[in-house]
């Protein structure tokens, strides 16, 4: 079973969040990570013991195509396919704190590096690191590192940059 940390540290193929909609992962509590034209690879929830055939099954009908899945815990799982749609289909902009340009760019426009949580803007030419809670952006800003967050109550990817 699949923890926070791996699946912090997973590598997603964006081009699958486009061919799992949004809706199916959500409704379905399923992170698609990789795809080829036959087969998806996803994470399922590890509470539906006795409905993990029945969820497969339904995901083959809706996706039409092979699956094969990891499992991890529910909340985790929910947390995660948050954070990538959310990522994946919002524009960067500013934000209510320190910013001296604003990026048009979403998360996934941005280049990809060794490092799932770091991105590199061509625009600004600097990395842009992802953070998923008030403390690690808060400890990125210190370091003077730009930053996107995703904040819930506002809805946005916000990135903080001191350039």
């Amino acid at each position: 079973m699949l923890n926070a940390s791996d699946l912090d540290r997973i590598a997603i193929d964006e081009d699958v969040l486009e061919i799992v909609p949004e809706s199916v992962a959500r409704n379905h509590t399923v992170l698609p990570l990789s795809w080829d034209e036959t087969t998806i690879h996803l994470v399922i929830p590890s509470d539906a013991p006795g409905r993990t055939d029945e969820l497969l099954t339904t995901l083959r009908f809706i996706l039409d195509r092979k699956l094969t899945f990891e499992v991890a815990e529910r909340s985790i799982l929910e947390t995660i396919v948050d954070l990538h749609y959310s990522a994946c289909g919002s524009v960067i902009q500013n934000c209510p704190r320190t910013f001296l340009f604003r990026c048009n760019k979403r998360w996934v426009d941005l280049d990809r590096t060794d490092d799932s949580q770091l991105r590199h803007c061509g625009k600004c030419d600097t990395n842009v690191r992802l953070c998923k809670v008030g403390d690690e952006l808060d400890a990125a800003v210190a370091r003077g590192e730009c930053v996107a967050y995703y904040d819930r109550t506002e809805a946005f990817l916000g990135i903080i940059c001191d350039e």
